[in-house]
């Protein structure tokens, strides 16, 4: 069975929901066609003008990426610009570009659990649940005759996500009453005369960004001439989701022994770090990318050690005042694991109908002489 980019993007949100990432957050298909088949993908942490040219020699037909490519909004693409000169190389090779960021970091079987079992934490929770995104209750009412076609609209507009599940309504039957008056163009009834009909009223939920998508695919999906719905502000919180992790150690270790278990098994060249070296921890909490502003939830959590990447010179002053060990290794260390972790989600769901590859030309833009 051929597949299509579809199908790889399904899997990677049965891991990680587009509905996990920050607000702020660009994820999700990119450039391309999810009905385009897919038989090579490239994994990386981010595109440059060599992975893309690595791509493109590997004959890729897609790039999954970490770091979205498309950030802040474009307002133009000029070819002489180095990202306007990618997404032009990228549409002429007929490649695709999909991005995982924040809903990979904070899924529950996503890139900081992936690192928290690999350095050796046991009893791995969640170092702070994620932040809670603005919902509505969306409801509509429809005739019975267009159920099943606004069910459709609705997911086609973004509605009913709930984790890995999609099309998640409720409906109840009722009847509806209406009389169309003069200048009306009814779809059921006459003018002037009231109706009664046999309703259904469709309950979902959705992002609050997307609920104009919503009401554009539903009022096209929906028989009659006005639409009558309603929506209601929520807050869901998100089950089992959240920032960075915290574990324990199965043994006791000074810092300086942990620092060297980590560089071993993180293949570190050199980290930064704060605090005594011979102090002991046996509680540690993580927070790949840039972290510094989680160091005071890890000391409250109970960790006796945090790493993370990016902090700065005050965040690390302040750790250091309150007595808190923390390992900077890196913004660019602690997400290149990436590339090793998508490899593996992918390899053990499509194995050999699929060959993934990870980006090999990737460059910390820091170094150090």
């Amino acid at each position: 069975m051929s597949l299509r980019i579809k199908n790889i993007i399904d899997y990677i949100e049965t891991i990680a929901p587009t509905s996990y990432a920050m607000e702020w957050d660009r994820v999700g298909l990119q450039i391309g066609s999810p009905k385009k088949e897919v038989h090579r993908i490239m994994i990386t942490l981010e595109i440059n003008s060599d992975v893309l040219k690595e791509a493109t020699d590997k004959g890729a037909d897609l790039i999954v990426s970490h770091h979205p490519l498309i950030f802040k909004p474009i307002e133009k693409i000029d070819f002489e610009d180095p990202k306007g000169a990618m997404i032009q190389k990228i549409i002429q090779e007929d490649l695709h570009v999909y991005a995982c960021h924040t809903n990979m970091d904070v899924a529950p079987k996503g890139l900081n659990q992936y690192i928290a079992e690999k350095i050796g934490l046991n009893n791995i929770g969640i170092l702070t649940p994620a932040e809670i995104k603005p919902y509505c209750k969306f409801i509509v009412y429809v005739p019975e005759t267009h159920r099943e076609k606004i069910i459709t609209a609705i997911n086609k507009g973004g509605g009913g996500q709930i984790g890995n599940y999609s099309h998640c309504t409720f409906g109840t039957e009722g009847i509806g009453t209406f009389k169309p008056e003069e200048g009306a163009t009814p779809f059921l009834g006459k003018r002037n005369e009231l109706e009664k009909v046999n309703e259904n009223k469709i309950e979902t939920i959705i992002e609050r960004k997307d609920v104009p998508k919503l009401l554009k695919a539903v009022k096209q999906a929906h028989p009659y001439e006005e639409v009558a719905y309603d929506l209601y502000p929520l807050e869901i919180p998100l089950k089992n989701v959240g920032l960075g992790r915290i574990g324990g150690l199965s043994a006791t270790r000074s810092l300086e022994e942990f620092i060297l278990h980590l560089k071993e098994v993180l293949q570190l060249n050199e980290v930064r770090c704060v605090g005594d070296l011979q102090h002991k921890i046996s509680k540690v909490a993580i927070l790949n990318g840039s972290g510094g502003d989680y160091i005071q939830q890890a000391k409250k959590a109970g960790a006796d050690c945090f790493i993370t990447g990016d902090v700065k010179y005050h965040e690390a002053q302040d750790a250091m005042d309150g007595g808190m060990p923390v390992v900077d290794i890196g913004h660019y260390e602690s997400e290149i694991i990436f590339r090793e972790f998508m490899k593996k989600q992918l390899e053990n769901q499509f194995g050999e109908s699929l060959e993934v590859y990870t980006a090999k030309y990737l460059k910390n833009p820091f170094h150090t002489f």
